[in-house]
């Protein structure tokens, strides 16, 4: 039988999640902030009002959010007139669309003028009836009729798109005055003074030093965060303060938490849905995990994509999905089978994509189902295993020459804080290696 706590890591029972949904505190990150601004002013009015009614004093937004969130917030209100954007927005319509259709239109004009020339240099090369080559002209007459329609429809059709430009544009500068209202006059800003618990954030030297602590973490590729280790200075470690304020939170206030992200791009917060753009599968099991080892509650993700059809489902709301990037027609059918992680994970040794990385949390779960497998298999699992235990032991190596070298301190502590998470891990895959050799010598007979 399969740990409760584990394989919920990967798919929430449905009492869980309605238990979150109704007491858990939730935290939107900058992205799904932003991305408010795509949504309808009143749908966003009706959110507010959950805000207000089933959410009060259950939103929380940590600093460094805050700081991310005001960063952009000016940028994402004018993108829809932003040049530089790739895809289709108000610039491009008044500029690229409507010089196209104006280079289209003298395309026509032009061509209207080289047909006629053609038909009437036809027609006076074939009028001679004495000779050929001669046509009957009563032919050039019903061309030159369907030419003089196709030319009266044709200016009709310039001029309406004279006014159609003129109209679209007229539409356009109202939309643009909306958008300066709106960075004036910003209900999503208000929103958050009104609604959220702004978390404050940490001090220059806090950053610091969970600076190093992100480093560490980034080394050995534990989420969050370390698919930002390429940015400079403080903001390669943003996520990891998200991280770590929303970790104290659920600690101080004895609560579950609920994230609401749209940066799903990246896997070192959460697994996507791959049958479903839009849609989080999980969040990292390793997050969940520490979450509840830290706090004793559970934490899940969520996209903003997905808002609407969980707050109408557990508060009670009636928003419109269509406004949102995703289709839920077949959310109820959708489950996430612990096992079938695990058969993934499998296929994906078989094809040799995982490397040494495997992740503990379904390797128990894999063990507990061998027969599934073939030998073949087992044997590339049996080294995939030893390949990371390799890479641990590099790691034990190192945090130990840090601590021996270190002349701080603080930084000894981390290091050996570090070195002390270490060992459990490097514990329990060492059993699983012995597990699977002893699986193998009982079940298969070597030559």
């Amino acid at each position: 039988m399969i740990d409760n706590n584990i394989s919920e890591l990967f798919k929430l029972s449905a009492t869980t999640e309605k238990q979150l949904w109704e007491f858990a505190i939730i935290v939107f990150d900058s992205s799904a902030l932003l991305n408010f601004y795509d949504i309808p002013k009143e749908t966003r009015a009706k959110i507010y009002d959950t805000f207000e009614g089933r959410l009060k004093d259950r939103l929380m937004l940590p600093g460094h959010v805050q700081l991310e969130y005001l960063k952009n917030r000016k940028k994402t209100i004018y993108a829809p007139f932003e040049n530089n954007t790739k895809n289709v927005n108000y610039s491009t319509i008044q500029k690229t669309f409507f010089n196209k259709i104006h280079s289209e239109n003298k395309n026509i004009k032009n061509a209207i003028g080289e047909i006629k020339k053609l038909i009437m240099e036809i027609s006076n090369a074939t009028k001679k009836p004495d000779r050929h080559p001669h046509l009957n002209e009563d032919l050039f007459s019903a061309l030159n009729e369907s030419m003089k329609e196709f030319e009266e429809n044709y200016k009709k059709f310039n001029k309406n798109t004279i006014e159609f430009k003129k109209d679209i544009k007229r539409e356009i500068d109202d939309i643009k005055g909306e958008i300066e209202e709106l960075e004036n006059d910003d209900d999503v800003l208000n929103a958050l003074y009104q609604y959220f618990k702004l978390e404050k954030d940490y001090s220059f030297s806090e950053k610091n030093k969970l600076g190093k602590e992100a480093e560490i973490r980034y080394n050995l590729t534990i989420p969050p965060g370390y698919m930002d280790k390429e940015k400079e200075g403080h903001q390669k470690y943003g996520d990891y303060y998200i991280w770590n304020q929303i970790l104290e939170y659920g600690k101080k206030h004895k609560k579950s938490v609920i994230l609401i992200c749209d940066d799903i791009t990246k896997n070192d917060w959460c697994i996507p849905d791959k049958q479903n753009t839009g849609r989080i599968a999980y969040p990292r099991p390793e997050l969940s995990k520490e979450f509840f080892e830290e706090t004793g509650y559970k934490f899940w993700m969520y996209s903003l994509n997905e808002w609407p059809y969980y707050s109408n489902k557990y508060l009670e709301t009636n928003l419109k999905q269509e406004y949102f990037k995703t289709d839920y027609s077949d959310i109820d059918q959708s489950v996430v089978n612990p096992r079938d992680i695990a058969l993934e994970t499998m296929k994906g040794i078989e094809r040799d994509e995982i490397g040494e990385e495997i992740n503990p949390l379904i390797l128990k779960i894999i063990l507990e189902n061998l027969e599934d497998y073939s030998i073949e298999i087992i044997n590339k699992l049996k080294n995939t295993i030893t390949l990371k235990l390799a890479k641990l032991d590099r790691k034990k190596r190192l945090l130990k020459a840090q601590i021996d070298f270190s002349n701080e301190a603080k930084d000894r502590e981390i290091y050996n804080e570090e070195l002390n998470n270490l060992y459990p891990e490097i514990s329990d895959l060492e059993d699983s290696l012995a597990a699977l050799s002893l699986y193998i010598n009982e079940n298969y007979i070597l030559f």
